[in-house]
């Protein structure tokens, strides 16, 4: 079965924009870098607004200057508070741009292995303005450029543990893909997998509904030979997408897992076509992982 490549554990990327949004994507960050020993990089964009901001000040004063070390004190009082203690490795990294660009070069420039991000947040620093939404804004662009697997989340899940995972399958040959690293997180967090098939009318008419409880069956004894716990579940929805978050929330689960690629025959995208809605919409972490590219 041709499963997703190894997930880099080694270097976790966290956007900052010190909204509640990104304070509790680095607290579910913190999560892998204890389990894997990974070091964390806080990076928080700078975008034109807050150069702005003091713009009736004299001239001679170096307004860029000002608001970077001011973003450092700030960054550095979030890890005193969130990394320090757990002894976990960080660098911060401050960067000028639009942000999903910034994010986007980082992963290439450190070789991130993983990004975790707020799919919402208000507008950072010297700037009062709650009403504008900075990270939640770039979330999904991230998602489909970053080179490396992203996890979003919209609100901070208590207790804070992976020991659930969803994994959503399709009709696609990619989907089996991710197995691989559902299988590597359940077996760091000593979680349970989920296994899901989920059809809709259109899906049932289009391909052999066999084929899906095949697909989950050979999923499930792969997870199995690996000494995971794995509970299958065959669904059927007309929207994939409430069907899978639904399912999430039923089972209180921790993390889902899906796969996001360019979309092409909108027949052939079950979860990938609907993958936006996942994101937006579901209560718990979504981790999106990209196909491997053909050799």
């Amino acid at each position: 079965m041709n499963r997703a490549t190894h997930l880099d554990l080694s270097s976790i990327l966290v956007p900052i924009d010190f909204s509640p949004f990104s304070l509790a994507a680095l607290e579910f960050a913190r999560l892998f870098a204890e389990k894997a020993n990974s070091k964390i990089y806080l990076i928080h964009v700078i975008e034109t607004y807050e150069y702005n901001v003091a713009i009736d000040l004299p001239v001679e004063i170096d307004i860029k200057k000002i608001v970077r070390e001011g973003i450092e004190k700030k960054l550095n009082e979030v890890a005193e508070q969130y990394l320090k203690p757990f002894n976990i490795e960080y660098e911060n990294i401050i960067s000028d741009g639009k942000i999903y660009k910034a994010i986007e070069k980082t992963v290439v420039d450190k070789g991130i292995g993983l990004v975790v991000m707020g799919t919402r947040g208000a507008s950072v620093s010297f700037v009062e303005d709650p009403g504008r939404y900075v990270l939640g804004s770039n979330a999904y662009r991230v998602v489909r450029t970053a080179p490396c697997p992203v996890i979003t989340l919209s609100r901070k899940k208590e207790p804070l543990q992976i020991k659930k995972i969803v994994l959503p399958l399709d009709v696609t040959k990619e989907t089996t893909q991710k197995v691989g690293i559902a299988i590597q997180l359940a077996k760091l967090f000593d979680a349970t997998i989920h296994a899901i098939s989920v059809s809709s009318l259109w899906d049932e008419y289009l391909h052999d509904i066999t084929r899906l409880r095949w697909l989950l069956d050979r999923v499930a004894e792969e997870i199995k030979k690996e000494g995971i716990p794995v509970v299958t579940h065959m669904l059927r929805h007309d929207k994939v997408s409430k069907s899978v978050v639904e399912y999430a929330d039923s089972v209180d689960a921790d993390l889902i897992v899906i796969m996001v690629r360019q979309e092409r025959k909108w027949n052939e995208m079950i979860i990938g076509s609907t993958a936006r809605a996942i994101i937006e919409n579901a209560t718990v972490p979504v981790m999106s992982v990209k196909p491997a590219k053909p050799e």
